[in-house]
């Protein structure tokens, strides 16, 4: 079992599990610095919920910071591959298809076309996480208060 270190800012952390009890901890984590921060797993205790109740918001959360990116990547390699295809086999001036530099030209448009497909994913999830927080702070307006242990 990881040994859990109690940090400022409402955040408690293992390895890879932060236990949030502010909605700062949380934020801090949907931002592209908190992307380095190591934290792929919340727990929650915000705002008096019970754990039933915090248990489909901790999935949602917990996917989103689980997100890598891979699937755009690979869509976007995948493209870029296809588009590069169709480009020698259909362009007018038909290119040196027995040389290295054709090869060469095509790994660098794939490599640099799943790098940017990647960081779109990355992008895009901490988008998804930002409005997921957002959500769920708007539930816990909602909550009464309850100062019971959950």
């Amino acid at each position: 079992m990881d040994q859990i270190n109690r940090s400022q800012g409402g955040e408690t952390r293992a390895a890879r599990l932060s236990i949030v009890t502010d909605f700062s901890a949380l934020e801090k984590l949907a931002t592209l610095r908190g992307m380095f921060l190591g934290a792929t797993s919340v727990q929650l205790e915000l705002c008096g919920m019970g754990k039933e109740e915090q248990r489909p918001w901790q999935a949602k959360i917990n996917r989103q910071l689980a997100a890598c990116g891979c699937k755009e990547g690979g869509i976007s390699v995948v493209i870029s591959l296809a588009v590069y295809c169709a480009y020698l086999f259909l362009s007018p001036i038909k290119p040196d298809l027995s040389g290295w530099g054709t090869l060469g030209f095509g790994f660098g448009i794939a490599l640099i076309a799943g790098a940017a497909g990647k960081l779109i994913g990355l992008l895009r999830a901490r988008a998804i996480l930002r409005g997921t927080i957002l959500r769920l702070r708007i539930e816990c307006a909602h909550q009464p208060i309850s100062h019971q242990p959950n």
